[in-house]
């Protein structure tokens, strides 16, 4: 599946989508599957994180214009529970030089 020019398979296989760009901002989505879910049946974090982070890759790219990038390092906290389609939107705000 290509997302905003880099194919990236794990993403497909997750089921995230891009939804579009605007100035910058990535925008997925990702309807949870039950292989999605944590023993309480609401989305696992690690779906949430992995969303976060493709967008944060996406949006480098298309910021960028660069083919390779990659997430060094990301802190998440979580303020509720998964459910329904999840949407991250990310933006780059200050490109680095590589």
């Amino acid at each position: 599946m290509q997302m905003f020019g880099a194919g990236i398979p794990f993403a497909a296989w997750c089921g995230i989508r891009a939804v579009g760009v605007v100035d910058g901002r990535t925008r997925l989505a990702v309807q949870p599957r039950p292989e999605h879910t944590n023993n309480l049946g609401i989305a696992h974090d690690g779906l949430t994180c992995i969303l976060l982070n493709i967008a944060i890759g996406t949006a480098a790219r298309v910021t960028t214009g660069c083919t390779a990038v990659m997430t060094l390092g990301m802190y998440t906290s979580f303020l509720a529970r998964g459910e329904g389609t999840s949407l991250r939107r990310a933006g780059c705000s200050a490109p680095a030089a590589l």
